[in-house]
Parts: C-alpha cells; sequence; structure tokens
C-alpha cells in the first residue's frame, strides 16, 4: 500500500493528555492501551479475559487477527497500561473490552460515540483509530526497538510493511536532527 498521505501519530504531547485523562476515562484507557500494545482496535475488542496473563514473568496478551503472523500472537502489555489492563479485568464481561452487555464492542459504536467524542472532550486533532497503531510504532523506533521485534509484536506478516514505519520514522528523526544546526 502506498499513499501520499502523511501518516498521523500522537505527539507526546497530546499522549500526555490521553494518559491524564485515561485515571478516570474509561474511553482514554482503551487509547491508552491501543497506543502502548500497537494492537489494531478489533484485535484489542476480540481479547478475552482468558487470554490475557498478567501473573506471568512477562504480562501478556494473545490475540490478533487479520495476517497469520498476526493470529494468536503474544502481545507484551506495557509497563504504562497495566494498570488499565488490570482495572479493566475486574469489569463485567467475557472480554477484556466488553459492551454495555458484556458482549464484544462495536468498531463503529467505538469510534463513533466514544472514541471521536473523547479526542472532542480533550481538544485533540480528530484523528482515525488506527492512528493509535502508528504512534505505537514510532514509538517503539524512537526508543531504539529491533524492526524484527517490532513486526512481531505488531503481528506484520510481511516485512516491508515493518520496514517502512522504519523508514519513516528514521526519516523523521533525521530531519529534527538536521534542524538541530539551526
Amino acid at each position: 500500500k502506498s499513499t501520499t498521505k502523511e501518516k498521523q501519530i500522537f505527539t507526546a504531547e497530546e499522549r500526555k493528555i490521553i494518559e491524564t485523562a485515561a485515571k478516570t476515562d474509561p474511553v482514554a484507557r482503551i487509547v491508552m492501551i491501543l497506543i502502548y500494545s500497537g494492537m489494531r482496535i478489533n484485535e484489542l475488542f476480540s481479547i478475552r479475559k482468558a487470554d490475557v496473563h498478567l501473573d506471568s514473568q512477562t504480562p501478556h496478551m494473545i490475540g490478533g487477527e487479520k495476517t497469520e503472523a498476526g493470529r494468536d500472537r503474544m502481545i507484551p502489555i506495557a509497563v504504562p497500561i497495566l494498570v488499565h489492563v488490570k482495572a479493566l479485568m475486574q469489569e463485567p464481561g467475557e472480554y477484556l473490552v466488553s459492551n454495555t452487555q458484556g458482549g464484544k464492542k462495536s468498531y463503529h459504536n467505538f469510534r463513533e460515540r466514544e472514541y471521536y467524542p473523547l479526542l472532542e472532550r480533550l481538544e485533540l486533532p480528530k484523528r482515525t483509530l488506527h492512528t493509535t497503531r502508528h504512534t505505537f510504532a514510532s514509538m517503539m523506533v524512537e526508543a531504539g526497538a529491533r524492526p524484527e521485534d517490532l513486526q512481531k509484536i505488531m503481528g506484520h506478516a510481511d516485512y516491508s510493511v515493518t520496514a517502512n514505519i522504519y523508514n519513516h520514522a528514521n526519516a523523521e528523526q533525521l530531519t529534527k536532527a538536521i534542524r538541530l544546526l539551526g
């Protein structure tokens, strides 16, 4: 897939706003989990509580879809979202993130009735839910993650998808570096 449209991410400042909101806002909590896990929204909504392993030496979830590489993969739970995952485990329902009846949450309803209104409340620019995934990838590259590890965490079947993320992120870092010259 090639696109001329710039892939957007949540900036560090915007992430801080979402992080602060997540302390009391259940929608912001879900957005935080997406940002720090790299999962696709439907992957998160498909995670059953039985697939969440908090007692493991490495807390993780087993989930994923879309590609064979993404199916049933180990998704580590990053420290910043551990508290949110633990809180969701206490909620009723079979799924980690359930609808009001305890069943699987709908992508469309979440996006329209919860996610976009959250961005509006927090006075953040309207971005797609997939922006959380781009944000995760960008944060991982910036932190020095190896491309092959990122590929596994994100469930990319094709390495070129991961390589494109790296090339894009590295171009941004090089641009920042050259701006240091004035």
